[in-house]
């Protein structure tokens, strides 16, 4: 079920549903010759959107992300560049090229491409063993919803998930992005550089801001 990227392709971590969490911690720590990810809390932002976060994302929290998977992934490899392991949940066409162009780092990554009915219990395991998990939303009752978000603030794993606006009841902010134009094309000429997006950040509390962000 979960699986590790390596440069060279996947290797399968464990083939059962419910792996030994105590085993995969213990090999992750072995990997990095640091602390299990698990104990890592929280991250900061790209600096185009620390208005919005200054303190970062929360440990624990969840937020949605909608318009654009490359901002997803953007948070996503700022977790990493800061230590963190990550899981990426329900996204089975995504290429890892594109998301290792974000800055995504593929060895601290965890891949579960298609959880089927077992999406929260995967993202639940997941939790016991990173800090930060991006998935794909499903509907889920509202008693399992609560049992999963209690599951994130118990370990301090911070959920980003890639559906609209309000898919996940709770949410600590609403991440809206949408084109908002390239950069590197002149009159008639130059080649394109890269693109900006424009980000309406909307906190759970009421407040709601606009920002700008560079992306590949």
């Amino acid at each position: 079920m979960f699986e590790r990227l390596f440069e060279h392709g996947e290797v399968s971590l464990a083939p059962a549903l419910a792996p030994d969490l105590a085993s995969l911690r213990a090999q992750i720590r072995r990997l990095e010759g640091q602390e299990a990810p698990g104990d890592v809390v929280g991250f900061g932002v790209p600096e185009a959107l620390r208005s919005a976060f200054p303190q970062g994302l929360r440990a624990g929290a969840a937020y949605s992300v909608s318009g654009s998977l490359t901002l997803a992934l953007v948070l996503l490899a700022e977790a990493c560049r800061q230590g963190a392991w990550c899981g990426i949940v329900g996204l089975p066409g995504l290429g890892m090229e594109v998301a290792a162009r974000q800055g995504l780092d593929l060895d601290r990554v965890l891949l579960v491409p298609s959880p089927g009915d077992q999406w929260s219990t995967v993202v639940a395991a997941l939790a016991e063993i990173v800090p930060v998990v991006l998935a794909a939303p499903v509907r889920l009752p509202p008693g399992e919803v609560a049992r999963l978000a209690a599951r994130l603030r118990e370990r301090g794993c911070t959920l980003l998930l890639t559906g609209a606006p309000g898919c996940w009841p709770g949410a600590q902010a609403d991440l809206q992005a949408t084109p908002a134009g390239w950069r590197g094309l002149g009159t008639g000429h130059g080649c394109l550089l890269s693109r900006r997006i424009a980000v309406e950040v909307s906190h759970r509390a009421g407040r709601t801001s606009r920002h700008h962000l560079e992306v590949s």
